[in-house]
């Protein structure tokens, strides 16, 4: 098998990202994704996009889904954590 070394992947593609390869700067926001750095993730993501890399953008899509999502849920829970309580006690 084939040892994953992160590190040395984030290096390899960094250096064609910053070279403009679209597939290199979807594999590093993939990655950053992985290693929750959702920024740099996003911004990579965003690099390959706007280069036309369709992965790229459908992931971006779904992060916007999830994002919204999730600040939709915690919104629900923030107006039912202010409610009072009809529990006597």
């Amino acid at each position: 098998g084939v040892i994953k070394d992160e590190t040395k992947a984030q290096r390899l593609f960094l250096n064609a990202a910053e070279a403009g390869h679209a597939q290199s700067q979807f594999q590093l926001g993939k990655l950053f994704l992985k290693q929750d750095r959702v920024l740099a993730a996003r911004m990579w993501l965003g690099k390959a996009s706007s280069q036309s890399f369709d992965l790229a953008t459908v992931l971006l899509s779904d992060l916007d889904i999830i994002e919204q999502s999730n600040k939709e849920a915690l919104e629900l829970e923030l107006v039912e954590f202010s409610q009072p309580s009809d529990k006597s006690d």
